[in-house]
């Protein structure tokens, strides 16, 4: 709902976790579901070459089919700016992320360079501001446009061991 709360007429306290099997040879597909004020963060864990693209590509096609293929962000983000600019052009989006465990091990690095490490926390921010205005960051030369109410979402695939050394930090 605008004012923040739970839908609870989506499946009765407005949360849910579903497993899906989308890959064409019938094997299950491990997802996380996380629905948050209207946001949702969903992960699709399988060995490579087993079909983790179809969701993704399904993603794509219902957004199209719906007239909302507008809102389908990008397979990748270089930086937080990016995700703040794709917000900017509209502020409710679709990130598509390929490699999300691969994604995820790379950001905290410390030999990663500042703006990548900082789009988890732009991330954070947006999904902090969803009921109001992230102002955004302040830049040499450059003043930071303000989103009303970003809503962000993130569909992301990956194989066990990326994410499971993503998480543990390794």
């Amino acid at each position: 709902h605008p004012n923040g709360t739970y839908d609870t007429s989506f499946d009765g306290d407005g949360w849910a976790r579903y497993e899906f099997d989308l890959t064409a040879n019938g094997r299950d597909i491990a997802n996380a579901v996380a629905l948050s004020g209207g946001k949702a963060v969903v992960v699709g864990v399988a060995e490579s070459g087993v079909g983790k693209e179809t969701g993704r590509q399904c993603s794509i096609a219902l957004l199209r089919a719906a007239g909302l293929a507008d809102r389908v962000g990008a397979d990748d983000v270089s930086s937080g700016a990016a995700i703040a600019t794709l917000l900017q052009n509209h502020p409710c989006r679709i990130l598509l992320l390929h490699e999300l465990g691969r994604l995820l091990e790379g950001y905290p690095s410390k030999s990663a360079a500042s703006f990548e490490r900082q789009i988890v926390t732009t991330a954070i921010r947006m999904w902090s501001s969803a009921s109001g205005t992230y102002l955004g960051k302040s830049m040499a030369g450059k003043q930071p446009t303000p989103i009303e109410r970003p809503h962000l979402s993130i569909y992301g695939t990956t194989t066990p061991g990326s994410l499971t050394r993503a998480l543990k930090g390794s």
